[in-house]
């Protein structure tokens, strides 16, 4: 008898796996650079606020400021770290309650656009936002002599001005409604409305009641506030805004101290 030989069956094996060994160093270098990106920006977060301090800080100095009169600052733009590292700051927005400008008072939002860290070259660009009442845009139209000026309000969205004019002898007081703008540095005042004996008229009512006596008041005043701004600053549009006037003035290549604000400048002799 011949004896059967066993029969052997082949089962394939699967390689063994291999393990994620990546996994580890990726997580660690994801964790590195999440904490370069948190000390990153605590970093430029600290030079940030350390860089307002120092510029509420100079502007008290250079403008004289009482201690209690609150400065707000804000320093913009992208990071202050490479701010610094470039040289100079890219914007800052100042604003502070009752600053005397020129021989206006009010409330001021200066906006500063490089700014360099060397103090003693003059920052590129000034601009400055004056918010002023009543009482600070009678003082701009002090001077104007166009015709008299018996009253100012600011209402409505526009400027009231009180005048009169004389026709035949007999003096007419008016009360004219004007629109103010900015034109080459001066405040100009463009009749829209007119009330004469508590009526309301248009201008061209006015004009064809009362023909060329009319025209002087129904022109376009061209007002010089040189006088009662800053030297280097000049006008560049004026609005109304509630109860006050906005007018914004720029400046460029200067340097922030006392003298830039509290020094005027001057009209042409009339």
């Amino acid at each position: 008898m011949t004896e059967s030989l066993p029969q052997f069956e082949f089962v394939e094996v699967p390689p063994p796996r291999r393990g994620r060994r990546w996994i580890a160093p990726v997580s660690v270098l994801a964790g590195i650079l999440v904490l370069l990106v948190t000390a990153f920006f605590v970093a430029d977060g600290m030079a940030r606020g350390y860089a307002a301090g120092l510029i509420r800080d100079k502007v008290r100095s250079s403008l004289s400021l009482p201690e209690k009169t609150p400065i707000d600052v804000t320093v913009g733009g992208t990071s202050v770290l490479f701010q610094l590292l470039s040289g100079s700051l890219e914007d800052v927005r100042l604003s502070v309650k009752g600053l005397s400008v020129g021989a206006l008072n009010g409330d001021v939002t200066l906006t500063a656009r490089g700014i360099p860290i060397d103090q003693s070259r003059p920052i590129d660009s000034l601009r400055l936002q004056f918010s002023a009442d009543q009482a600070e845009l009678t003082k701009m139209l002090s001077g104007f002599s166009g015709f008299p000026v018996r009253s100012v309000a600011i209402d409505g969205g526009s400027v009231q001005l009180g005048t009169s004019f004389t026709v035949l002898g007999v003096d007419i007081p008016v009360g004219l409604s004007l629109k103010p703008a900015a034109a080459g540095g001066d405040l100009t005042l463009t009749p829209t409305g007119a009330m004469i004996g508590g009526n309301t008229v248009t201008p061209a009512t006015l004009r064809s009641t009362f023909g060329p006596a009319a025209d002087l008041l129904l022109a376009t005043q061209r007002i010089c506030v040189a006088s009662q701004l800053p030297q280097r600053f000049v006008l560049h549009s004026v609005r109304v805004a509630g109860k006050r006037v906005v007018l914004v003035v720029t400046a460029t290549s200067v340097s922030l101290n006392h003298d830039l604000l509290t020094t005027k400048g001057s009209c042409p002799a009339t």
